[in-house]
Parts: structure tokens; C-alpha cells; sequence
């Protein structure tokens, strides 16, 4: 799969194949922070989200995995910006998303998806999407194989969660509802 080039082209933002290894963002084409290790980069298994925290808060973020073979950590960075936050430290995760909730806070989930040893976690910012809280893992069904694709929607009250799995040998949409840590 071909690294992806974050260009902005007013009036949006748009992923392309990059020529040279890692994630980049902005008008220069800047690499994003950790995407890029000895000239290698990690694959994109699954679309790239991007949240804008909305009604005048400043912002829109998506997330990334960084380090090389496998993943060592889930960053999360505004466009824009020259630095990234590290959301968690963890090794092997397969993909990362990310939405916002209607206050301003981004929920970030990354997944390892591998036969027999997939997980989900999730975490929750602050209203100025500047700390975060708890990691929270999502208990998965039972019978669960593979974890593929993950997809978020955020309310004020709790997160939906949206994935794509293999259970029982069968693919399968599954559903569930995350609240906030207390």
C-alpha cells in the first residue's frame, strides 16, 4: 500500500500517495511526527478519520500510528500542527480512529486486529482536546477472531462503536456503547 500525503487544497483537506516514506501533512507537505522510521513507514489498513471539534472550537484532528515493522504508538495531531500527542504507547496495534463529541472532547480508539489476540481501547480528552483520561478496553464478543474495522460516534454522553469482526468464523457488524470514565 503507497504511503499517503496529507495535502491541503483550500477548501479541504485530501490523502494521496506520497513519494517518499511516511504520513505528511499540511501545504509544505510536512511528514507527520513518528510516521516515518529509517525510511519506512506503516500501512493504512482502514479509511483515515478526521474530527473538527466544531462550534468555534478550533481544530480537526486525526490520528496515526507510528514506529516500524509494527506499531509502537497511537498519536493524535491537529492539522497543522508541528508536534503530535501520543495517546498510548502500544505495541502492534493494526488501525486508529477518532471523533469528537459534542462539548469538544475526541474520543481516540486504536485495535490490534490479529487471529485470536484482537482488543479495542479507547480514551477520552478533555473539553480543550488537550489531556486525556483513562484507556478503556472494550470487551469484545465472545468468539471474536479478528477485529478489522473500527468506526466512532461520539454523543455527550457516550461513545457508539461501530466494528467489524470475525466471530465464530463469520464477518459481522457489531455494536456497542462506551460512557465516560467516572
Amino acid at each position: 500500500m503507497a504511503d499517503l500525503l496529507l495535502q491541503h487544497d483550500e477548501p479541504a483537506w485530501h490523502l494521496r500517495p506520497a513519494a517518499h516514506a511516511g504520513r505528511y501533512q499540511g501545504r509544505a507537505a510536512r511528514r507527520l511526527p513518528g510516521s516515518n522510521a529509517g525510511g519506512d513507514s506503516l500501512s493504512v489498513n482502514q479509511r483515515v478519520a478526521a474530527a473538527s471539534r466544531g462550534q468555534g472550537r478550533g481544530g480537526v484532528y486525526t490520528t496515526y500510528l507510528s514506529g516500524w515493522p509494527t506499531a509502537h504508538a497511537v498519536d493524535l495531531i491537529r492539522l497543522g500542527a508541528k508536534t503530535a500527542t501520543t495517546v498510548s504507547r502500544f505495541t502492534g496495534a493494526t488501525g486508529s480512529t477518532v471523533t469528537a463529541d459534542p462539548n469538544g472532547r475526541l474520543w481516540v480508539a486504536w485495535y490490534r486486529g490479529h487471529l485470536g489476540a484482537s482488543v479495542l481501547f479507547v480514551r477520552r480528552s478533555d473539553t480543550a482536546a488537550k489531556t486525556f483520561g483513562k484507556v478503556h478496553q472494550v470487551p469484545l464478543p465472545g468468539g471474536t477472531s479478528v477485529l478489522w474495522k473500527v468506526y466512532l460516534s461520539a454523543q455527550a454522553g457516550r461513545l457508539d462503536v461501530l466494528a467489524l469482526l470475525t466471530v465464530h468464523g463469520n464477518f459481522a457488524y457489531w455494536t456497542t456503547q462506551v460512557l465516560p470514565p467516572k
